[in-house]
């Protein structure tokens, strides 16, 4: 009798929290890494109290998932995105390109040309990025993370893929139309060429800037440094996804990372091969709760780590979280009424009270919103020089 009264008292705790969300919020629907309201079928195997710590462990999660998933829900459904590479060793004028040395490497990609890019990015009705020079020539590339080397895929008609190549303002194709909303990722692919020999390392920096339109359509930059933050430190970008830990590898709030030439950690000596493209591969996340930035329960509440993850990983970005502590200059949380002294005083941890994860989850969708009221686009630019 008490076996059954504790899993009824499950089944009721969290159909009482979907029937409060449903009716507060018009029956929003959870996307199916965020639901609550599985009963697992090993209940029945629990004992009474095993029961009640999994019932106050299901009220746990609601209270961290639902309570705010209206605000999340609505932030961003307007936003598309574009994503474009460029190379900083040279200059344009007008259609001439001019290097300031022999260009260290190339920059390519494949797929599809992103289509607010085309439609949005421009000056003078024109196209401001191209599409670069084509060359199917290619039929293998290095992996840089595993240094493999690996045969390209043909077309349907037994053609290599064309890529995309250039050296400046050079738009971004990738394997289909990117989207860009809270608690969406994606996989970002692009091609380092060497065009010199002993090249040891490349210097990668990833900039995001918030864009809307002005009155004829066109994407313009928004002139707000707020913006600017926030997308900073609600896209997230990692080198590695996997299904045992997650996301890892994250490139910093800074968004540089430094690529080593395949078998340089063993051997010092080791170069690029002038002229092998090396795909290098991206991972993007904008988590759409606060608290996936904290737990690690990534199967059902879509956080981005497992309780597998290497420490130093989440040391890394749990660090970076305590350093937003300042609502009014933080890149993760806003209120439109935050001075200089609003401020979170307790630490962010996953041993945090609720409170504190009530306080942060309230700032940070206060912070989606913001994004979404005033940007329209959000495009990423890609610069690439020489480490050495």
């Amino acid at each position: 009798m008490k076996l059954k009264f504790c899993y009824d008292t499950i089944k009721q705790s969290i159909h009482y929290i979907r029937r409060n969300f449903d009716d507060k919020y018009g029956g929003v629907p959870m996307a199916d890494g965020n639901k609550t309201d599985q009963i697992p079928d090993e209940l029945e195997n629990l004992s009474p109290e095993e029961l009640q710590e999994r019932i106050q462990e299901e009220k746990k999660n609601a209270k961290r998932s639902l309570r705010f998933a209206f605000t999340a829900l609505l932030a961003i459904v307007a936003v598309c995105i574009a994503w474009f590479v460029a190379n900083n060793r040279v200059t344009m004028t007008g259609t001439q390109i001019s290097a300031e040395n022999t260009v260290p490497f190339e920059l390519a990609s494949i797929g599809s040309r992103q289509k607010v890019e085309i439609d949005k990015l421009k000056e003078n009705n024109k196209n401001i990025l191209s599409a670069g020079t084509s060359s199917q020539k290619y039929e293998k590339y290095i992996d840089i993370y595993t240094g493999t080397e690996e045969t390209l895929e043909k077309d349907l008609n037994g053609n290599n893929p064309e890529f995309h190549v250039g050296t400046s303002g050079l738009a971004w194709y990738l394997n289909g139309q990117e989207s860009l909303v809270p608690g969406a990722g994606g996989k970002l692919e692009f091609y380092l060429i060497p065009k010199k020999s002993g090249l040891t390392s490349a210097a990668v920096k990833l900039n995001l800037k918030g864009y809307t339109e002005d009155n004829s359509g066109k994407a313009i930059e928004l002139d707000n440094d707020k913006i600017q933050r926030l997308l900073n430190g609600h896209i997230l970008f990692f080198r590695h996804l996997d299904n045992e830990k997650g996301y890892y590898g994250w490139i910093g709030d800074e968004e540089e990372l430094k690529l080593n030439a395949p078998g340089s950690e063993t051997d010092n000596s080791a170069t690029f091969t002038k002229d092998m493209p090396y795909k290098v591969t991206l991972y993007w996340k904008w988590p759409q709760y606060f608290r996936n930035y904290i737990y690690t329960d990534r199967s059902t509440q879509g956080d981005l780590f497992t309780n597998v993850v290497e420490q130093s990983e989440y040391s890394n970005l749990n660090d970076f979280i305590n350093k937003q502590k300042n609502v009014n200059s933080s890149k993760l949380f806003y209120d439109v009424a935050a001075t200089d002294d609003t401020r979170i005083t307790a630490d962010i941890n996953n041993q945090m009270n609720d409170d504190t994860l009530n306080t942060c989850s309230n700032y940070y969708n206060q912070a989606d919103e913001y994004i979404g009221k005033n940007a329209r686009y959000v495009y990423v630019q890609i610069q690439v020089d020489p480490a050495d």
